[in-house]
């Protein structure tokens, strides 16, 4: 049963104990209460239902030894309010969050601490735009990155001549720093607010149906000899027909080794897919032939020590689609 607690209920507590625990549940304000122990030890708690939670949740406030009825029932007000806006005050922090001093050292942070879930060339990618981009600003404070510095920021990349594809991903790295350290406001949204990002470069180039026929009838070509009268370096026309086959991505292709082949089917491992998890693939048909003929556990599929894929080839692998 509810009941108003003042000065009055505190003074009927029993401070030798009762033997047993038993609660004084409050009407000021309703969730507020006072639970005292078996041996009399009395405290302050909170008791309701979060917005969201199905039970009710429970909190202790402070012994009524060392905290006063006012400071008690103002605190229970706060964290009863909190709860009703769907808080969860067992976690609510006492103390501020670590922020980093400077842009750098956020950046050094937030690729420590999610290093395990990032992919290498994701942490390479986020340095390197760094590097390029912001490099000036490693030791900046980061009360001093302004929406006027980004704005200026990027006007000036743009007026450098760099690509508003590499300017955007270098912005989003940055934004995605700022955010994972919880900055607000986070000073590189500016950038969509004012409507300031150029779209980059639309991918338009497809193969034809010619230039389709034309790469199959290539690879139908017997395959160049070797000095050594071998024929197991692959020509970049089973790379392209391996590509349209099988719709992997560039790096899960020319990154395959022979390792990850077996039994007739390949394993793309999670170093190399997107989503981090292992992949498996059967090599039937036409496949099982593009990849030619072994070679060592350790050796790339498409790529060997003595043959290397024309760089300019393997450009174009990731912007050439099937019409």
């Amino acid at each position: 049963m509810q009941e108003r607690i003042t000065q009055r209920t505190l003074a009927r507590l029993d401070p030798e104990g009762t033997g047993k625990r038993y609660f004084v549940y409050g009407s000021n304000p309703v969730g507020f209460g006072i639970e005292v122990s078996a041996k009399g030890k009395a405290s302050y708690f909170i008791e309701t239902r979060i917005k969201g939670r199905r039970s009710a949740t429970r909190k202790k406030l402070g012994s009524v030894d060392l905290m006063s009825l006012s400071e008690a029932q103002a605190l229970a007000k706060a964290l009863l309010g909190d709860a009703a806006k769907g808080v969860d005050f067992r976690y609510a922090p006492n103390d501020k969050e670590f922020i980093p001093d400077t842009v750098g050292y956020a950046l050094e942070q937030h690729l420590k601490e999610k290093r395990h879930s990032l992919r290498e060339n994701t942490i390479r990618d986020y340095q390197k735009t760094f590097n390029n981009c912001f490099s000036d600003w490693r030791t900046l404070p980061l009360q001093q990155l302004t929406k006027q510095r980004v704005k200026d920021r990027y006007l000036e990349l743009r007026d450098a001549g760099k690509s508003s594809d590499y300017i955007n991903k270098a912005f989003r790295n940055l934004s995605s720093t700022l955010s994972y350290h919880d900055i607000e406001p986070n000073p590189t949204r500016v950038l969509k607010q004012k409507d300031l990002r150029e779209a980059g470069k639309v991918r338009d180039r497809f193969l034809s149906q010619d230039e389709v026929v034309e790469i199959m009838q290539r690879h139908s070509i017997s395959s160049r000899h070797l000095p050594d009268g071998s024929t197991r370096v692959p020509k970049i026309t089973r790379v392209f027909l391996f590509f349209m086959l099988t719709g992997l991505r560039k790096e899960e292709v020319l990154r395959m080794r022979w390792i990850n082949i077996s039994d007739g089917y390949l394993t793309i491992t999670g170093d190399l897919t997107k989503n981090k998890k292992p992949h498996k693939m059967p090599l039937v048909g036409s496949l099982k032939t593009l990849v030619g003929e072994r070679g060592a556990d350790d050796d790339r599929v498409f790529v060997n020590g003595r043959v290397k894929l024309d760089q300019r080839a393997a450009q174009n692998v990731t912007t050439l689609k099937v019409a």
